[in-house]
């Protein structure tokens, strides 16, 4: 009797298995969505180019953005490189020196595409919605990664380049906080 039980349960939990795969296939082909609005469009409009103008928002835009996320990231790897001793860190292999480095050009990349963006702002007055949000949000960004004493650190040298955009970049945060 004993392995009579032992088949028999066999025979109803292989039984059970099959019946939940069969559920779940039935499941999904009878899931399919009726709902019309789910669909595209079949007949459209055709899309309309971006304007020159709208295309240089963008692209500062997305410049000005692509240097924060850079430099936020390697903002985080600097400082996790300077809480490491000597040693471990010529274990990593990671050199300190030119992490700086990178930032610092990193740094100057991001204040001429923030003083381009601040220049094609001021020529067109305020974005529309959703481009002054992200706007808005981009210079805080940028006021928080100058505000780094990283930052503070790479930009204090003494090379007429720097001061140049330096002095570029300010004046344009300041026509924009005028406005």
């Amino acid at each position: 009797m004993n392995k009579k039980m032992l088949l028999f349960l066999r025979t109803a939990a292989l039984c059970f298995v099959g019946l939940a795969i069969m559920a779940s296939e039935l499941a999904l082909v009878g899931a399919k969505s009726t709902n019309p609005t789910v669909r595209q469009p079949t007949n459209g409009v055709a899309v309309q180019p971006l304007s020159k103008r709208r295309h240089d928002i963008s692209l500062h835009m997305q410049t000005a953005k692509r240097w924060a996320e850079v430099l936020d990231t390697q903002s985080s790897e600097i400082l996790k490189a300077s809480s490491m001793g000597t040693l471990q860190r010529w274990r990593q292999n990671i050199d300190l020196t030119t992490m700086k480095t990178q930032y610092a050009e990193g740094t100057l990349a991001h204040l001429k595409s923030m003083t381009s963006l601040f220049k094609v702002r001021r020529q067109m007055g305020r974005f529309k919605d959703l481009k002054e949000f992200d706007f808005q949000n981009m210079v805080r960004k940028s006021d928080y990664l100058m505000a780094l004493p990283t930052t503070k650190e790479s930009l204090d040298t003494e090379d007429p380049e720097i001061e140049r955009i330096l002095v570029a970049y300010s004046h344009e945060r300041q026509q924009l906080s005028i406005h």
